[in-house]
């Protein structure tokens, strides 16, 4: 048996988990995965707030998914976590995350002393002063991030890291067959949505949107007068498909397409924003993943508003999955969750 870590996505509407085996490894495996909802206001735009429901989720979780190790990784994602590009002086990268607070502190919000830093090389250059580091600086808040750790320790598991999410999809997204292409992740969750923009397998820009799935949900809800559960029936069954819509579910289907549209402008505001960045180096293809890309006819509609080629892969058909595996949850919810596993040390 190889060693074995559980990536864990604490979301919004809820809690989501994968198990593999051996997750540095070039193929790691599945073994399990699992989803436990939560109640509304648990957990908003990825930060726990309620501490005791959330414990008892994860405890759930693992007690319905029959997932038995304890060592996590935990991902972070939300609007309160800046990532931008900088260039520092090539240094090991060990000098270069220490030396952070005191070259930074003028792009954050907080004091440095308050945030967790780290940083991601892109490419080298020179500069004014000698050889210099491009890359992305990443830096999130620790207040929000200490809450969620602490609601996860109380379930008796041990975080051994905290992971940015666009990271993780990084990771799970990237293959060889796109190191030389320049690629545009679009995960779409209940309440947040993600940008990142890749040059082959290096992300040179992130960008955190904060709207996703539920939103949607709950307009046509508001719109129709109806409950959420009705909402979301008649979301999944017309989505952008005007040819789906009866005439009493054009509500809804005005309400998907006006939220969709702050969607597909902003899209097309970070292609634009990383032509602009590299040269007017093009975007070859768009990634779709999580549960809102599985609106009904969006990534069609992506396609076209762009124009360029995108695709919702099944995460699960890329890392090999054990023999019976068997789980709660769909897929598309397991990208984050996955990813925080996909290449990294146990």
């Amino acid at each position: 048996m190889g060693k074995k870590l559980v990536g864990l996505d604490i979301g919004s509407t809820a809690i989501r988990a994968v198990e593999v085996e051996n997750p540095g490894h070039q193929r790691p495996t599945i073994l399990r995965f699992g989803e436990v909802p939560l109640p509304d206001g648990a957990v908003r735009a990825g930060e726990v707030i309620d501490a005791a429901t959330v414990t008892a989720a994860i405890r759930k979780l693992w007690s319905s998914s029959g997932i038995k190790t304890r060592d996590v990784v935990l991902g972070v994602g939300n609007s309160k976590v800046v990532a931008r590009d900088i260039t520092v002086p090539r240094l090991p990268l060990n000098q270069v995350r220490e030396s952070l607070p005191f070259q930074v502190q003028d792009l954050l919000p907080v004091p440095a002393t308050e945030a967790l830093l780290d940083f991601y090389p892109a490419s080298e250059a020179e500069g004014e002063t000698g050889p210099m580091l491009q890359g992305m600086l990443v830096a999130a808040i620790k207040a929000p991030i200490l809450v969620n750790v602490n609601a996860v320790t109380a379930a008796a598991l041990r975080p051994t890291n905290v992971d940015l999410s666009p990271f993780a999809l990084t990771r799970l997204f990237s293959n060889p067959e796109s190191a030389n292409l320049t690629t545009l992740l679009v995960h779409i969750g209940a309440a947040t949505t993600t940008l990142v923009a890749l040059d082959g397998h290096v992300p040179h820009f992130v960008r955190f949107l904060p709207n996703g799935g539920a939103d949607i949900t709950k307009g046509i809800s508001q719109r129709m007068d109806i409950s959420a559960r009705d909402a979301e029936a008649i979301k999944r069954s017309v989505g952008v498909v005007a040819a789906r819509a009866t005439a009493e579910q054009r509500p809804a289907l005005e309400v998907s397409f006006e939220l969709v549209n702050e969607t597909l402008l902003a899209i097309r505001a970070t292609i634009q924003y990383f032509q602009n960045a590299r040269a007017n180096r093009a975007i070859d293809r768009i990634v779709m993943s999580g549960g809102g890309s599985k609106l009904l006819g969006l990534t069609e509609t992506v396609a076209e508003f762009t124009k360029v080629p995108a695709s919702q892969p099944d995460p699960f058909s890329l890392v090999p999955v054990a023999r019976g595996l068997k789980g709660s949850g769909d897929a598309q919810d397991m990208s984050v969750a996955l990813g925080l596993v996909t290449g990294v040390s146990a």
